[in-house]
């Protein structure tokens, strides 16, 4: 399973990946907040975990843009 994570604090992008990958997973964090949507086409997760007060577009603009790119 892939999971991506979109997370602006570095520390919690960090440990939410080490323990993912411990289990197993196949983690990306997003690197570029203002390219969310290039991200996840790239590695197509299975599953996204958003941070909803990110610094430049929060949370809910990038899950509606991804839905529609999904649909």
């Amino acid at each position: 399973m892939k999971i991506f994570i979109v997370e602006d604090d570095d520390t919690i992008k960090q440990l939410l990946k080490e323990k993912l990958e411990q289990w197993d997973f196949k983690v990306e964090v997003s690197k570029d907040l203002r390219n969310v949507l290039n991200e996840v086409r790239e590695f197509s997760p299975h599953l996204i975990l958003m941070d909803l007060n990110l610094t430049y577009k929060n949370g809910f603009y990038w899950t509606k843009e991804i839905r529609k790119e999904m649909t």
